[in-house]
């Protein structure tokens, strides 16, 4: 194992099993007792459930994704937000394993794909004060825009009942431009700014972006957009040592706020906290059973709703998420079911498309080191952790495209030719 030791080694594999052993508890305590209505039931296969554990080990010796590296984080991302939930689900749902070898074979085939060696990436164009300029003016305009179209009536302080917000926000936001502007902004220039701001020890512009990212949320009533800052947050203040991996303390966290919220919360404001933890683990990895469950017997997307939608006929009448949505919800704003990278692929195209999106993102990943070399530890961590997160819950496409991996590696390229000498802690 290398540097990283035997020891750092154990610690982190025992970390990821707790996290495993801390999922399947939650589901089978709490989730499938508060949430049974949503299609979280409870159907405990013992042979699968000791498998789940066994796959999980048998990845960590495979991937050697203990390290402290940009793809080693990316990896453990996957792992801790999409891999364990579907096993968990899988085992204590009793539910199909056609996913698990997916996911499984996807995994192991992004790690391998960023392991490929790459052309030397250069450029001589001094571009950071670009970058600041260009997220400053894209975080005042979608601001400008969202006040100018009457944003500021739809704020709700309400974070339980926000879906009420959503469908409004949609009309306010429909036109694609604006669109595609928000989103960047909300999932990656402000999340990165904060990093970049947090580096410099610029706090009163942090608490001023944090400001502007407290006001797009109440508008647009979007959960998610809270999440980003704080993950920046997180990344700009865990240290970054060549033998502690960054998802070491992500883990700790989450293993210690899961275990204090058990023992000290109420009942009734524990039912909150739970609902929040089944939006965060256990919905897309549900959504992902029924995505594939839905297309091992109906047509395949192909496209049709994004980059060949000119070529191909789409084959619905409703938007896939909604027809995954509609039988837990019925058709409402929460009936709009989102699945990953893995779901989506074999949405369009089977098995396939799900081994293309991985050879895909294992080159992106491997892209995503080549040109950060010299760019701060925070600012590539956190430009990679919302990225793969977006893979958790959306189509590759689109994750590229709309949600901010794009924009995010620009802003990696910029960051890498600004300034070659620049001294950061340096993990690859």
């Amino acid at each position: 194992m290398g540097r990283y030791g035997i020891k750092n080694s154990t610690i982190h594999l025992t970390l990821i099993i707790l996290m495993k052993a801390v999922l399947d508890f939650v589901y089978a305590f709490y989730v499938s007792e508060y949430f049974y209505f949503a299609g979280f039931n409870l159907e405990i296969d013992v042979t699968k459930l000791i498998l789940s554990y066994v796959l999980v080990i048998s990845l960590f010796f495979m991937m050697g994704m203990q390290g402290n590296t940009l793809t080693a984080f990316a990896i453990n991302i996957l792992m801790i937000f999409l891999y364990l939930p579907i096993v968990s689900l899988w085992a204590l749902g009793d539910r199909s394993s056609v996913l698990i070898i997916l996911v499984t074979f996807s995994i192991i085939t992004i790690w391998y794909t960023s392991k490929c060696k790459l052309p030397a990436m250069h450029s001589s164009f001094q571009s950071e004060k670009v970058y600041l300029f260009l997220s400053w003016s894209g975080v005042a305009l979608a601001t400008l825009i969202v006040i100018l179209k009457g944003g500021l009536g739809l704020v709700s302080f309400d974070f339980i009942d926000v879906y009420s917000k959503r469908d409004i926000f949609k009309s306010y936001s429909s036109t694609p431009f604006f669109a595609y502007i928000f989103i960047w902004v909300v999932k990656m220039l402000i999340p990165v700014l904060v990093a970049h701001y947090l580096l410099n020890k610029k706090l009163g512009v942090v608490l001023l972006l944090l400001s502007i990212q407290l006001l797009l949320f109440f508008i647009s009533g979007n959960k998610e957009y809270v999440f980003y800052p704080l993950m920046a947050i997180f990344l700009s203040i865990v240290p970054y040592k060549s033998n502690v991996a960054v998802s070491t303390y992500l883990l700790k966290v989450l293993i210690l706020f899961t275990c204090v919220v058990l023992m000290f919360v109420d009942d009734e404001s524990k039912v909150i906290i739970v609902a929040l933890y089944s939006r965060l683990f256990f919905s897309v990895a549900l959504n992902h059973f029924e995505y594939i469950s839905f297309f091992q017997n109906n047509e395949y997307v192909i496209w049709s709703n994004s980059i060949f939608k000119y070529l191909v006929s789409y084959p619905y009448q409703e938007p896939i998420p909604n027809l995954i949505g509609y039988g837990r919800w019925a058709e409402s704003a929460e009936s709009f079911a989102n699945a990953g990278y893995v779901a989506s692929g074999y949405m369009q195209l089977g098995t396939l498309a799900v081994f293309m999106y991985s050879i895909v993102i294992g080159l992106l990943l491997k892209i995503s080191v080549r040109i950060s070399m010299n760019v701060p530890n925070n600012i590539k961590f956190t430009v990679v952790g919302i990225s793969v997160i977006q893979l958790i819950n959306a189509d590759l496409p689109s994750v590229i495209l709309t949600h901010g991996f794009g924009i995010g590696l620009l802003i990696l390229f910029m960051y890498r030719s600004a300034d070659s000498t620049r001294k950061c802690n340096l993990l690859h």
